[in-house]
């Protein structure tokens, strides 16, 4: 199945099972543009506003203008423990009520069998920056393969808050937020320009809508 994974301004094809940064919508309400995002977001400081149960929690997507599943919604929790292999600290993001039907799921919360499992890694000097990667999302024989293995889908991170306080992670743009190569959507090979403020995904504990 083809279906668009988005940067800024930028729709780019790739097959994949699901998009790494699909968005979702609580209500349908207008929003602040991502310029407003970024100019107003507040990155939090202090290490005990970052703990690993704080990056946690269900989230909204709010800037992947190619998603149209109404329910998109998106996890960060640590570890399973129905899960052998993923009973541990690591802060795993999961997925649901996405692709084309809007009905599937992706990550170690609803499969714990499954090789996709994108890992938020806190950084040890400034527990309120971070990192992930959704390389694992993408098939060996993905056209996109040897570009997410290079780098394109990973992405810093900064814990923060938008809107007066609502709990917020801020995503850099593809390759750390160099930027560089992926692949069009008609196969050919694109570059996608350097961000460092590229999209935020928002806690769904304060009800907000996906902007647009």
């Amino acid at each position: 199945m083809v279906f668009s994974f988005s940067c800024r301004g930028t729709a780019l094809a790739v097959t994949m099972l699901a998009s790494a940064l699909q968005s979702s919508t609580v209500a349908r309400a207008v929003d602040p543009s991502i310029d407003e995002y970024c100019a107003n977001f507040v990155p939090s400081t202090a290490p005990s506003d970052c703990t690993n149960e704080l990056w946690g929690g269900v989230f909204v997507d709010m800037f992947s203008p190619d998603d149209t599943c109404p329910d998109s919604t998106r996890y960060i929790e640590m570890g399973y423990p129905e899960d052998p292999v993923a009973a541990d600290e690591d802060l795993h993001v999961s997925a649901s009520d996405t692709d084309d039907g809007c009905t599937s799921t992706w990550g170690k919360k609803f499969d714990p069998d499954t090789s996709v499992d994108p890992i938020v890694t806190p950084s040890i000097i400034d527990p309120c920056k971070g990192w992930v990667s959704f390389r694992s999302k993408v098939p060996v024989d993905d056209p996109a393969y040897a570009y997410a293995q290079a780098g394109a889908l990973d992405f810093n991170l900064t814990l923060g808050s938008v809107d007066g306080g609502v709990k917020a992670i801020r995503f850099s743009g593809m390759y750390f937020g160099q930027g560089g190569a992926w692949v069009g959507d008609d196969g050919s090979v694109v570059q996608v320009p350097a961000s460092a403020c590229d999209n935020f995904w928002n806690y769904l504990g304060n009800k907000l809508s996906r902007a647009h």
